[in-house]
């Protein structure tokens, strides 16, 4: 039979009373459908009866809604058992108020399914009795929020199993109060995770009693975090075994204490593991005392840094064993203060290894004792760092023994600072070794004394780089002994300044071999005296290179002796300069023999002064080469005396230049040989001064060539004697030039010849002009041909007298050209008609 219930709209459903929903029956309630239940409110719900929610399906108890949930009745709830319990969904539980939470027994509690735990509130949680929680699985105890279960009653927290407690995460151990966490009992704090543990606040983990603490297991203390190591008491760390002591995490090291790292046991600190150690705080470090601190092991030791070492006291770095100092690191050892270096002991020092002593710093090393350096191996002076040696006091270096000396390097030779090298007593100096005098610089080796430089064995002087050399004061040159001078090199000998060489003694300079000589540079050269020049052996002469002796100062070539002139070999001589062949005196010119005066090079030859020119002896002179005289000034030649230039050859003749020719003196002109006329070139011919030129006797005249004669200009022609025109021949005459021939004078022109007019080319007549003309004799006139007559230029027509028209030839006459009559004057005219008529 089909119930009423069903025929009911949820409409209808939602607006019945209370009273109408008791009267139902539990079997009209069966027939609701989820629909039906779903829309029933709180108060209907509570208008139930106990059997009408035990005859509701699970689909209809899944069905109400949240505020049909609360609706439930203690009675309702006690005829629920733990399947239907369980059956319920999320919404559903997490509807439930505490009242209804609290009524439930553990059994029906039991019954949560994790999800339903997941949802349950703070106020449903702290509705529930030590055993309904203890109900709980350890899965669903993992699931509750942690606010929930932050919401549990204080005084349930000790009595929950310990399987739930170590379900616990971070998350929820963290929202315990921490009044929850003190009532933690020991077993309990023993059963938590590590992730429970890492989940702790500082403040729940200060709440914890020294036993609770105590329960804390290895891994629960490798959980904690730098912050929760720091929230540790001294009193809990007390309670640390050694195995929990090493179980700190390396992280959380930095979280001790400094009096929780004061107060550890011995055994205690033997239990930190060298990351451990590493881990500790400039602070922390600070914090141990001496005693713990000569506790530590050389693994420890070992894991102590810089930073760490820099942090302890001078006491505590004091405390450390020859042992432990021997464990340090080189980075550890890198962080001693210089205070710290003051506090250690010599035998503390003597520990130190090659390999630490090869990270000491300059300040620390500064910081040593003379007696702490004396302690050095040889085998830790050599591993000094080169740039650490500097921190050495000049103290300690004078203390340093044979052997330690002996073990420096050459690096470590080259840094020694000028105090350093300046503290080092002679003995020491002469210990050292030749390649570790190469390696001084000159900084150091100006920084020498005249003792020290006086220890230098000939082999220690060999050794000394050429930069040392350089760097030798003049103080320090003439402290050398002549021995030691003579032990220079080459190298080094070319090394000396012209300063150094100026102090040096002629013993010094005799000491020098000639591959010595031959090395000194040229910018030093000039720091030879006068007098060691003069006394240089003629084997060390003739090692001076071309170069050297184009650099000696004038006053050095002054100081040479006659003998060493004679002694110039041919490419020194070929090297010496103008300025210096003018620095000569006559008696050195006069040492230089025929063969030395031809190798002179024609840019010295330049710097013969007048007065050197005629201290010249003629066998010198005759020695000069062609290329030589080529290279003479007018003032040269003009200082040599006529025997001089006769000594020239037709060669040195032809080479004089034409600016020189002009130098030649009327005596030396005069005396000109017919070979040396002959080799005078048109253009020196050309060059002449009319008194040169007058200078000609009439032999050399004649011995002129007719090209010569073609390259007289014409104030050389005019400047020729009567004699002189006299004595040329007609082939000289015709060689004239036609711009020599007006330059005739009119005594000249009536100094030639009938024989010497008649030579006249035409072109010549032509040239003629009307002063020559008129200077002319009848018999001069009469010579001339008649194509001579017809070149008489129109402008020298006027010349003719009319006595010279008067007694032309009838063939003269008529070779007058119309051109030349018409220029002629009255006085001429009336001669030429006159003339002509009586043809």
């Amino acid at each position: 039979m089909t119930s009423i219930t069903s025929t009911l709209t949820v409409s209808q459903m939602r607006s019945l009373s209370e009273s109408a929903i008791t009267a139902l029956s539990s079997e009209e309630i069966s027939q609701l459908s989820t629909a039906h239940i779903r829309v029933l409110s709180s108060s209907q719900v509570s208008a139930l009866e106990a059997e009408d929610i035990t005859a509701l399906s699970g689909d209809q108890l899944r069905a109400l809604s949240a505020n049909g949930i609360k609706g439930l009745t203690a009675t309702h709830l006690a005829v629920l058992d733990a399947a239907r319990i369980s059956s319920l969904i999320s919404s559903q539980v997490a509807a439930l108020t505490s009242d209804q939470i609290s009524t439930l027994n553990s059994t029906q509690i039991e019954g949560f399914s994790a999800a339903q735990v997941r949802v349950l509130t703070s106020s449903q949680v702290a509705a529930m009795s030590a055993d309904d929680l203890a109900a709980m699985s350890a899965d669903e105890i993992a699931v509750m929020s942690p606010r929930a279960l932050g919401a549990m009653q204080e005084s349930i927290v000790s009595t929950l199993p310990t399987d739930l407690i170590s379900a616990l995460t971070g998350r929820q151990i963290k929202a315990f109060s921490t009044d929850m966490i003190a009532a933690l009992t020991t077993q309990q704090i023993a059963s938590l995770s590590t992730d429970a543990v890492a989940g702790l606040t500082s403040a729940q983990l200060e709440t914890l009693g020294t036993a609770q603490v105590a329960a804390l297991g290895t891994s629960q203390i490798a959980a904690l975090s730098r912050v929760l190591i720091a929230a540790l008491g001294d009193d809990d760390l007390a309670t640390f075994s050694t195995d929990k002591i090493a179980a700190i995490g390396t992280q959380s090291m930095s979280g001790l204490s400094s009096d929780s790292v004061s107060a550890l046991t011995n055994a205690q600190l033997g239990a930190l593991s060298s990351g451990q150690i590493a881990a500790l705080t400039a602070l922390q470090i600070g914090a141990f005392s001496d005693s713990q601190i000569s506790n530590f092991n050389t693994t420890q030791v070992a894991a102590l840094s810089g930073r760490q070492i820099k942090a302890m006291s001078t006491e505590q770095v004091a405390a450390f064993s020859t042992v432990q100092i021997a464990a340090l690191s080189t980075t550890a050892l890198m962080g001693l203060t210089s205070d710290h270096i003051e506090a250690l002991s010599a035998e503390q020092i003597e520990t130190f290894s090659t390999t630490q002593t090869s990270v000491l710093s300059k300040a620390q090393l500064a910081a040593m004792a003379v007696e702490d350096i004396e302690s050095f191996s040889t085998a830790d002076i050599a591993a000094t760092a080169p740039r650490s040696i500097a921190g050495f006091s000049t103290a300690s270096i004078a203390a340093l023994s044979t052997d330690q000396l002996g073990a420096l390097s050459t690096g470590q030779i080259a840094v020694l600072t000028t105090a350093q090298v300046a503290a080092l007593a002679s003995g020491q100096i002469a210990e050292l070794s030749t390649s570790q005098i190469s390696a001084m610089l000159a900084r150091q080796i100006s920084a020498l004394s005249s003792d020290q430089i006086g220890a230098l064995t000939t082999d220690q002087v060999s050794a000394i780089a050429t930069k040392g050399i350089s760097g030798l004061s003049t103080e320090q040159v003439a402290t050398l002994t002549v021995d030691q001078i003579g032990a220079f090199s080459t190298s080094q000998t070319a090394a000396l300044s012209s300063a150094q060489l100026a102090v040096m003694s002629s013993d010094d300079i005799a000491a020098f071999s000639t591959d010595n000589i031959a090395a000194i540079s040229v910018r030093a050269i000039s720091g030879l005296s006068t007098d060691i020049i003069t006394e240089l052996t003629t084997a060390q002469f003739a090692a001076l290179t071309t170069k050297q002796i184009a650099a000696l100062a004038d006053n050095q070539i002054a100081a040479l002796s006659e003998t060493q002139i004679a002694d110039l070999g041919s490419d020194q001589l070929g090297a010496l300069t103008a300025r210096q062949i003018r620095a000569l005196s006559s008696d050195q010119l006069g040492a230089l023999t025929t063969s030395q005066i031809g190798l002179l090079s024609t840019k010295a030859l330049s710097g013969l002064a007048s007065d050197q020119i005629v201290a010249l002896s003629v066998d010198q002179v005759q020695a000069l080469t062609s290329e030589q005289v080529a290279v003479l000034n007018k003032v040269q030649i003009a200082a040599m005396a006529a025997d001089d230039i006769g000594s020239f050859s037709t060669e040195d003749i032809a080479a004089t230049n034409l600016r020189a020719i002009s130098g030649l003196s009327t005596d030396s002109i005069a005396a000109l040989t017919s070979e040396q006329m002959g080799a005078l070139t048109t253009a020196q011919v050309a060059a002449m001064t009319m008194e040169q030129i007058a200078a000609f006797t009439d032999s050399q005249i004649v011995d002129l060539r007719t090209d010569q004669i073609a390259a007289l200009t014409g104030r050389q022609v005019a400047a020729l004697t009567s004699d002189q025109i006299g004595a040329l021949d007609t082939d000289q005459v015709v060689a004239l030039s036609l711009k020599a021939v007006p330059g005739l004078t009119s005594d000249q022109i009536q100094a030639l010849s009938a024989d010497q007019i008649a030579a006249f080319s035409t072109e010549q007549t032509g040239a003629l002009t009307s002063a020559q003309i008129a200077a002319m004799l009848m018999e001069d006139i009469e010579a001339f041909s008649t194509d001579d007559i017809a070149a008489i230029s129109t402008k020298a027509i006027p010349g003719l007298s009319t006595d010279h028209i008067a007694g032309l030839g009838s063939a003269q006459l008529l070779a007058l050209t119309l051109e030349q009559v018409q220029v002629m004057k009255p006085d001429q005219v009336e001669i030429i008609i006159a003339a002509y008529q009586a043809l």
